[in-house]
């Protein structure tokens, strides 16, 4: 992987794993000024979308490893 993809990559897989785990990031863009209810865990769903289109399936796959959700393509997580 190269070290630019690993940097970018990394800050939407830690808003996606305090998300995961109920916990809300520090700079949200949240839609209410309400807290969030605590939560022990929820279910995030996202849509991957980058500038090269043949790039985006393995980021998203990559993303998804370092996340450890399987991805059903075989030698992933």
């Amino acid at each position: 992987m190269r070290l630019r993809h690993a940097m970018e990559i990394r800050h939407p897989a830690r808003r996606i794993e305090a998300w995961r785990h109920g916990r809300q990031v520090a700079d949200a863009h949240k839609a209410s000024s309400q807290p969030a209810p605590r939560l022990g865990s929820r279910d995030v769903f996202c849509y991957f979308d980058n500038d090269s289109k043949v790039s985006a399936p393995f980021d998203a796959a990559d993303l998804a490893c370092r996340l450890g959700v399987p991805i059903g393509l075989g030698g992933g997580a």
